[in-house]
């Protein structure tokens, strides 16, 4: 329940955050985010790489106690209220619309 209200916290909080555009700014974001939320890294390249995954397992239908698990057996050392909140970052980042109350933006004026 308390991992749901990270989630739900955290997700909140990104969605009135600006969308990003789908390039580098948009990697440079999530990194900055991850930054933010006091979420180190190793490699960007593949922390970027990570943050996309977490997309493609919520377009698969991945809940997020899946995806924050899957992060936890990817990097063990990765604690389970900083999984959930890199799933948040990543989420709000990449896949906006997979967010709960998520819509994808209007392509009209």
């Amino acid at each position: 329940m308390r991992l749901l209200l990270v989630l739900a916290g955290v997700a909140a909080v990104i969605g009135l955050a600006a969308p990003a555009r789908a390039d580098d700014k948009q990697d440079q974001a999530f990194l900055v985010a991850l930054g933010a939320a006091d979420i180190t890294y190793q490699n960007a390249g593949a922390t970027i790489a990570t943050g996309k995954k977490v997309c493609d397992m919520a377009k698969e239908g991945k809940s997020a106690i899946e995806v924050v698990t899957y992060l936890q057996d990817l990097s063990p050392k990765l604690t389970r209220p900083n999984a959930a909140r890199f799933t948040a970052i990543a989420a709000g980042v990449y896949c906006p619309d997979q967010l709960p109350g998520g819509s994808k933006p209007d392509s009209g004026g």
